[in-house]
Order: C-alpha cells, then structure tokens, then sequence
C-alpha cells in the first residue's frame, strides 16, 4: 500500500525529524490513501467469496489472516467500541437491554458496606464502582455486527459434530476417514481416530485457556 518513499517519511515521523507543516502534509496524503484502502475491503471480500479455491491456493490466506484480525481489532478501538453488560436481570427476553459501562477499582477506598442481622454485622464485599449509559442506535448495531462475527469465529474454531445418520461405520471408516488421513499426511502432522464420549464438549473458553497456556509454555521454553 504505502511506497518505499512514504514508509521513510514515516520512519522519519516517527524519530521526530519531520516539521509540523511536513506531518500535517503526510498525515493528510496518508489518510486520503487509508480512506480508498478501508472502502476497497467489500471487494475484498466479493473476490474471496467468488474466486475457486484452487485459484486462491497461489495467495498466502494463512499469512493475511492475522493481520486481517488484528485490522479489525485496531478499527474497533478507534471507534471506540464500548465495554458493555446486560441492564439488569430481566425475567423475559423482550425485556433484556444492554447498557455501557466503565469500571473502577479503588483498591483501599473502595466503600464497605455491612449487613446487619441478630449474629451482628456482616462486610459486604465491594470490587469497585460502574459508570453506565444507555447505547446509541449506532453503537447498538456496531455491538451486534461485533456478537455475530464472534460467533462465526466460534462457528469456525469449535469442534462441532457432523450428523452422518445414514453412514454405516464401515462407510465410515473407509470413506469419511481416508480424505482426512491424506490431509493429515500432506501436513506431516499426528492423526487418530477416537470415540467421543455422548457429552464432549469444548467450549471456546476453554480453548483460549488451552492457547494460552501453550504459548506461554513455548514463552518459557524460550527463555530458559
């Protein structure tokens, strides 16, 4: 996106070398240019959806997807994406609201509060104070477009079970599992097969703990 000669005025922008007429001037082309870049990412997303795979095989998804991610991440902190809750605890699903809100520890002065009953008095324990609002329409809608790509993400990442009801295990076995071997084989990684018992599951909570302590693990590893 940017030429060899904006990323060195943007090194340069960033040690300081630059008068304030000459940021003014760049932060202005660069916007302009980030402006074009953001409105060009429904055809980004037409192309993938239209192009065969096996043409898309010769770019490099794998290595864009996280910078894609963290693209959105970054245009949802500049918007200003608010903390929010459920308002409440509504007993009917028509009922149910979301509110703003910023919370604050005080550590120490965080006010105590006591229960008094005929054993005497009880401290009530207090984590902190909530500042909260009601959500404009346009922030409402940006929250809902945010919950269902968080979902879609789990939709991709959480093993889901595929209904197979007219597939023997023998078909099974000699049909389903081969294409899933090969696969495995190409990427030169371990493979099994496994019973699952009736209730397995791996909700998306877990995995990110599970993510997490393996990179931190790997973290460790490396430094020692």
């Amino acid at each position: 996106m940017l030429t060899d000669t904006q990323k060195g005025t943007l090194l340069k922008l960033k040690d300081g070398k630059l008068t304030p007429k000459q940021k003014a001037d760049f932060y202005y082309r660069m916007s302009n240019i980030l402006k074009k870049e953001l409105e060009g990412l429904d055809d980004v997303l037409l192309l993938l959806e239209e192009i065969p795979d096996t043409y898309l095989e010769k770019i490099s998804l794998q290595n864009t997807a996280a910078p894609a991610m963290k693209l959105a991440t970054k245009i949802l902190e500049k918007v200003g994406l608010p903390h929010v809750r459920r308002k409440g605890m509504p007993y009917k699903a028509k009922d149910v609201e979301l509110e703003a809100v910023k919370s604050f520890d005080l550590g120490p002065f965080n006010k105590k509060y006591y229960f008094k009953d005929q054993d005497g008095e009880t401290e009530i324990p207090t984590f902190g104070y909530s500042f909260t609002r009601g959500l404009t329409p346009d922030e409402l809608n940006l929250i809902y477009e945010v919950t269902w790509h968080i979902d879609d993400l789990r939709s991709l990442l959480v093993p889901r079970r595929i209904n197979l009801n007219d597939c023997s295990l023998e078909d099974f076995l000699n049909k389903v599992i081969p294409p899933l071997v090969e696969e495995a084989n190409k990427k030169g990684v371990l493979h099994q097969v496994t019973i699952d018992n009736l209730g397995t599951v791996y909700p998306l909570e877990d995995i990110i703990q599970s993510v997490y302590q393996i990179h931190q693990s790997g973290k460790e590893k490396r430094e020692t």
